[in-house]
């Protein structure tokens, strides 16, 4: 399954080019997922603080399945913020040969 990396705003460059993609080949938003690229919370957040899952949508079909919700900035470089449904395959299992 393809993951796409965008900001997932409505009315975003990735967000046109997104939804002019799905009007043109649906098969798109149904076979691939959106992974946004929204920083737009202030704050920090730990585990036990999460947000909730809440990333905008681009605005047409679309399967947003992960979202980077903080990015680290400064001359302290520290770990973007994210989360993700269980349902974005970030990992497969390895098969015995």
């Amino acid at each position: 399954m393809p993951v796409y990396y965008g900001n997932g705003t409505a009315g975003t460059e990735f967000a046109r080019a997104w939804c002019s993609t799905v009007a043109s080949l649906p098969n798109v938003a149904a076979e691939s997922a959106i992974w946004s690229f929204e920083p737009s919370l202030l704050g920090r957040y730990y585990k036990a603080k999460a947000p909730n899952f809440a990333p905008y949508k681009p605005g047409c079909a679309g399967n947003v399945e992960a979202w980077q919700y903080m990015l680290s900035a400064g001359s302290n470089v520290d770990v973007d913020q994210d989360e993700a449904l269980s349902t974005l395959p970030l990992w497969y299992p390895v098969t015995a040969s």
